[in-house]
């Protein structure tokens, strides 16, 4: 911390910088100044933490002083000494903020307390600004943070294993449930990208994008739409609980129809569309979801179906209720 001291007078200056000094805190440097001037040539020449100032000096008073501070320098905490316990310096000291008024001479132990209530208060103020920060950051990212994480659980930039999860997941304060069932769907466009028509190309993943991201909403809440190249998007949805895979497979094919449909309308684009037709996946297997249906799509050359649904003969796995064995 560094603190400024302001007092016409030199003794008191030497005085309590000398308590300061011999005390526990941990200040890094003392300023001084012995008017109103020199202190604002020090508040904006340097980076001062805390700044404790006589009321009572010469041409301009230490109320005069906090004015000034208030509006060029704030957030600097203050506190004021006097010589006198007088109301109305009180009444305007208290309406400029500061955090202390001290009568002098001031005894050491109540310096040392004012500067300690002054240093936990500031604290606690940069914790305030710093999680606004972090939370204004999440509030406008949000988007950014989730698709980064989801992308990099299905290209593999993430490791596939419980640990590398959620050691990722919790840097970006990300909460996860690692047995959550997803259901990864991959769509293929079959417009290739136009080499010298970059701002069309962005428009129709755009597009692309935000038609993925305004279906489903019947099955499911919370659902992820990834751009993996700009061919490939794959869309992952998660599960509710003890839902009924049948019955949300035959939902998820319903809409992935009006996807393809849409896209054909709207925007002279074909899509094709892979959902593997037997389970649901947990979190640490969802890469490996996707290359099994990037494969499939990569193999389908004649593309007789524009909704594929893959795996439909093999026995369903994923979601089921228990049966009650007793009966």
């Amino acid at each position: 911390m560094r603190i400024l001291l302001v007092d016409d007078e030199r003794y008191a200056l030497r005085n309590i910088e000398r308590m300061i000094r011999e005390s526990s805190l941990e200040v890094t440097e003392i300023l001084t100044a012995t008017d109103a001037p020199a202190a604002r040539e020090i508040l904006l020449a340097s980076s001062v933490d805390l700044m404790i100032c006589d009321i009572e000096m010469p041409r301009e008073s230490g109320l005069d002083l906090l004015v000034w501070v208030q509006d060029k320098v704030p957030g600097l905490k203050s506190i004021v000494l006097t010589c006198h316990a007088n109301f109305d310096y009180i009444r305007r000291a208290m309406r400029l903020k500061v955090e202390d008024y001290l009568i002098k001479p001031v005894p050491p132990e109540e310096l040392i307390a004012g500067i300690r209530k002054a240093m936990e208060t500031s604290a606690i103020q940069r914790e305030t600004e710093r999680n606004a920060s972090l939370g204004k950051y999440w509030r406008e990212n949000t988007v950014n943070i989730l698709e980064n994480f989801w992308t990099g659980i299905l290209n593999g930039m993430i490791p596939s294993d419980e640990k590398s999860i959620i050691d990722e997941a919790e840097k970006r304060h990300i909460s996860v449930n690692l047995y959550r069932q997803y259901v990864p769907i991959l769509f293929k466009t079959s417009q290739r990208p136009e080499k010298d028509s970059i701002q069309a190309n962005t428009n129709l993943r755009n597009a692309v994008s935000d038609i993925l991201r305004n279906s489903f909403s019947s099955i499911s809440s919370e659902r992820f739409v990834l751009v993996m190249d700009p061919e490939t998007y794959v869309c992952v949805l998660c599960m509710p609980e003890k839902a009924n895979w049948m019955q949300i497979r035959s939902l998820i094919l319903e809409d992935c129809e009006q996807i393809v449909t849409t896209a054909e309308t709207f925007l002279s684009s074909r899509l094709y569309c892979y959902l593997d037709g037997r389970k649901t996946y947990q979190l640490m297997d969802l890469m490996e979801a996707r290359l099994i249906l990037n494969s499939f799509a990569h193999e389908d050359v004649v593309k007789r179906d524009r909704v594929r649904l893959i795996h439909d003969d093999e026995p369903l796995m994923g979601i089921s209720d228990m049966p009650n064995l007793n009966i």
